[in-house]
């Protein structure tokens, strides 16, 4: 049986429906240049219309597809179609698509493929290769290490744990269910922080087995070092405890018992953390005033050794108080500001250090928010959830320490 002259993509095209003698001589008109309002002049019993290229058909040709069948040519387009388009019926191998589904052209892209991601895990492996193998004990992991671990434990809603490996949810799917990929604006600024730093310090080391969807990701990067951290998975580059019950690191982090010199820092970064949230927040609602870190260390260094907290932020308010009539009666300006009010909180500190049973026990405000840090030393380390402390820090230590 011949083949026929003419190929059309679908039979919704009314030109497949008349004389191809005529349509040949339609395709002559539009190669040779005539306007489409001339061709439609010429032919008036054709079915044309101002998408009269896209109308068209695919003319046959003497060229083989790489199937054995006949190719399918169309004539060059004016516009946006300027070179000869070619398909096949046979197998739809499509030169018009930069993704022809053809199986030859599949399966090019596919050997493609395979090649740049065996290359791309050559890669890999040699980034994976060069993190620290030696395994740390436990037991020798300093103050920021548990800190940064215990964190990372406290924030399961952004990752997957287990094996002693994490991972994060990559994509999550949104109202038009298309796959975004995880921002990072999606993590606390001190989880990002506790990642980088166990990345940094070879407690967390990238694991070598990549899925699929991984390789895809991940090898559009040319340095490897640049890759966010949510897209490969981590191990924990610890040694496990000798204890079978506690296996997993996880458990023995959270479990870990503390000596005294450790609770006592514990208690301090505390404190720190907890008085330097309250004073920024009084500060700055009440003085318009922002206090650099360094101001507010010296506050809570000097408070930490003599104050429980609670009395801490008494002091505090009654200080703001004192600084807001000093802020309206001489309108200082804000450096002058800030020295008075520091000074106010030492001063007052030392004239009632040894007569703190007058300072009445202040609440910390309760919308004040908890940062992730301050958390995690309450939960896991003082195993407290109070939102303030009349504690002394001899007495936190030494409670924390019985328990």
């Amino acid at each position: 049986m011949a083949q026929e002259q003419f190929y059309y993509p679908h039979n919704g095209i009314a030109l497949k429906y008349i004389d191809q003698q005529i349509v040949k001589r339609i395709i002559k008109a539009y190669e040779r240049g005539d306007q489409v309002e001339k061709i439609k002049a010429d032919f008036p019993d054709a079915p044309i219309n101002n998408s009269l290229y896209v109308n068209l058909p695919y003319e046959l040709t003497n060229e083989k597809c790489i199937c054995g069948h006949h190719i399918y040519r169309k004539v060059p387009g004016r516009t946006s179609y300027k070179e000869n388009v070619a398909i096949c019926p046979n197998c739809w191998h499509d030169e018009q698509q930069k993704l022809c589904e053809c199986q030859y052209c599949t399966e090019i892209r596919l050997n493609a493929e395979k090649k740049e991601n065996s290359e791309f895990l050559e890669r890999w492996k040699f980034y994976c290769d060069s993190f620290a193998t030696t395994k740390r004990k436990i037991t020798s992991l300093d103050l920021n290490d548990i800190i940064d671990l215990l964190i990372l434990f406290d924030n399961d809603n952004l990752m997957n744990y287990s094996d002693n490996q994490i991972s994060f949810d990559l994509v999550h799917t949104s109202y038009n269910n298309r796959s975004e990929l995880l921002h990072v604006s999606s993590f606390n600024p001190e989880l990002l922080a506790s990642i980088h730093a166990l990345i940094d310090r070879h407690i967390l080391v990238p694991v070598e087995d990549l899925t699929a969807t991984r390789v895809r990701l991940l090898k559009g990067y040319d340095k490897l070092s640049k890759i966010p951290f949510y897209l490969p998975k981590w191990r924990f580059n610890l040694e496990d405890t000798v204890d079978s019950v506690s296996k997993y690191i996880k458990t023995c982090i959270s479990q870990r018992i503390y000596n005294a010199d450790e609770l006592n820092l514990f208690w301090l970064e505390l404190y720190h953390n907890e008085l330097s949230q309250y004073v920024h927040d009084q500060a700055k609602e009440n003085l318009n005033l922002a206090l650099t870190d360094l101001e507010i260390l010296s506050i809570s260094e000097y408070l930490a050794e003599a104050y429980p907290l609670s009395k801490a932020f008494n002091l505090i308010y009654f200080s703001i108080s004192s600084a807001l009539r000093f802020q309206v009666q001489k309108k200082p300006k804000e450096k002058v500001l800030k020295n008075y009010l520091v000074t106010k909180i030492l001063d007052m500190a030392e004239q009632k250090k040894d007569n703190q049973h007058i300072i009445k026990d202040f609440n910390r405000p309760a919308n004040l928010p908890i940062n992730v840090k301050s958390q995690i030393i309450r939960k896991y380390i003082f195993k407290l959830e109070a939102d303030h402390f009349t504690w002394t820090k001899a007495v936190a230590v030494a409670t924390a320490a019985k328990s």
